[in-house]
Parts: C-alpha cells; structure tokens; sequence
C-alpha cells in the first residue's frame, strides 16, 4: 500500500474518484456527497476523495456518516496531495451550480475525465464531449448513472486491453 493511501485507508485497487470543487458551500460538496451514496453500491472499490479545508468539510463529513459510509469512502486530503490524487484518481466530479470552467479545465489538461452538473460556463465554454459529461444542476441520480457508465467503459478498455497485445488503453 503506498504511504499516501494508508494515511487514508484506500486500498491499492481502489477506484478513485476526485471531488474538483473546494468544501465551500457554493461548490455543492453535499452534492456529491449524496451521488456518492447511490454509487457506493455499484462497486466496493469506489472512494470519492475530498481535497483541502473549507466550511463545509464538517458538514460533508456528518453527511457521510450519516449515510452510512461505515468503511468511510469517502476521504479528505490537505491541498499539498492534489497532485498525488490526480495521479490515482479515474475521473472528477464538479457540482458547483456555476462556474467550473478552471476546474474542468485542470483536469482535463491531468488527463482526467470530467462529470460535472451543468453551468451556463460549462456549457458554453467546454461543452459535452468524450471526456466531459453534462448532467442537469442537482441531478445527483444522474451525476451518478453518468459516472457509472463512464467507469464500465474505463473498466472494459482496460480489459479489452489484456486480449489485445500492442494497443495501449490508460485506465
């Protein structure tokens, strides 16, 4: 286990997803924090991680106890691991009911797929395409279904990748 992992007890096979928004209320971290009660069901190895201070981090924290993240999948970082995070992570998740445009931005240029609700910046900046999925402000059933379908086409790429020798698919 890599000592940044055992600091938060993430397994090695974890699958991670990371919160791009800061735990401000105007970043809507308790949006993402209820989608990721829908998703915790669908696979085990899922762990959304929550990165940096701010006035909402208690509030998050309650909220996934309370939703009975009992193995606590749900994770906060200090600034300084954005980076190692990033590395680990399978994709981001931006909840905020404006803006983004910076966030997607960071992490798409990281090679990081984006699911985001939908901002009039959002869409008329970046737009919908492979890697950044629109979903209606709010719909956390929906920020949950995109990303459960963006992560089986991740896992069959990786797993069409071991019958066919030569083509190269990240995951």
């Amino acid at each position: 286990m890599h000592p940044k992992l055992a600091t938060h007890s993430v397994p090695d096979n974890a699958r991670i997803i990371l919160f791009g928004g800061r735990l401000h209320e105007n970043d809507s971290p308790r949006q993402a924090a209820w989608a990721f009660d829908v998703l915790k069901y669908v696979d085990p190895r899922l762990h959304l991680v929550f990165i940096g201070e701010g006035p909402q981090k208690s509030n998050v924290q309650r909220l996934a106890a309370s939703l009975g993240f009992d193995d606590f999948r749900a994770h906060f970082a200090p600034d300084e691991e954005l980076t190692y995070w990033r590395g680990r992570a399978e994709l981001v998740w931006l909840t905020a009911p404006m803006g983004g445009v910076r966030s997607a931005k960071a992490a798409l240029a990281h090679g990081l797929p984006v699911i985001a609700m939908q901002t009039p910046e959002l869409g008329g900046q970046l737009g919908e395409s492979e890697e950044m999925k629109l979903v209606p402000p709010g719909d956390r059933i929906a920020l949950a279904k995109a990303t459960k379908k963006l992560l089986d086409a991740r896992a069959a790429a990786v797993e069409g990748n071991r019958f066919l020798p030569g083509i190269v698919v990240e995951g």
